[in-house]
């Protein structure tokens, strides 16, 4: 479907996934991208306690990863 609309952005997080948009040229972001963008974009007052609560309900994210979110963010 994301193919048919060449404007459209896949939200995805599976790896097999994004591989796949990858390879057909279909723009597309992760959760954790998405939630970087819309703090960013003054959509969201905060984004620490999101990335909590996610962790908390099991979303599988490294401290890697949440540390990069985290230096994206910066001072945001």
């Amino acid at each position: 479907m994301a193919e048919q609309h060449p404007k459209s952005l896949l939200i995805i997080d599976d790896r097999a996934g994004r591989l796949e948009a990858k390879a057909r040229g279909v723009r597309y972001i992760g959760l954790l991208g998405l939630i970087v963008q819309a703090r960013r974009m003054g959509k969201l007052d905060e984004a620490r306690p999101l990335l909590d609560a996610l962790q908390q309900v099991g979303y599988c994210m490294s401290d890697a990863r949440m540390s990069d979110c985290f230096n994206r963010l910066g001072n945001l």
